[in-house]
């Protein structure tokens, strides 16, 4: 938390009750990496001094889409819709993890010039 706190000028300080739950109760399938995302995403994102559990509750519900495995590729959408830039990012983030942050292997796995990658890193406040 530190770490991110200096590198995104924040002031983060504390874990509530309920997000130590949250942290505690999540499976981790990621591990290290994913528990450091997660941190990462909320000191980005979130304007606090303490993690609440509103800040986690995208680790207890599933996506807003799946793949259907009757028909690979095709998505099944929710009747309320969907944020793309969130489903892009969520892409993107988990493509770049999958690459081991390599931004060459991750732009050819999402079928991209890496010029785009770069740009929408950028634009989701990643290193690019």
């Amino acid at each position: 938390m530190d770490h991110f706190n200096d590198k995104y000028g924040k002031h983060f300080r504390s874990i509530s009750m309920d997000a130590e739950k949250i942290f505690l109760s999540h499976s981790w399938p990621g591990n290290v990496r994913e528990l450091r995302n997660t941190i990462e995403r909320i000191v980005l994102l979130e304007d606090e001094e303490t993690i609440l559990g509103r800040h986690l509750l995208f680790l207890q519900s599933a996506p807003p889409y799946s793949t259907s495995a009757a028909q690979p590729g095709l998505l099944e959408l929710p009747e309320e819709g969907v944020a793309l830039e969130e489903i892009e990012k969520q892409v993107i983030l988990k493509a770049y993890e999958k690459c081991d942050r390599n931004k060459s292997r991750t732009a050819r796995y999402l079928q991209i010039p890496r010029h785009v990658l770069l740009y929408r890193l950028k634009k989701m406040g990643l290193p690019s």
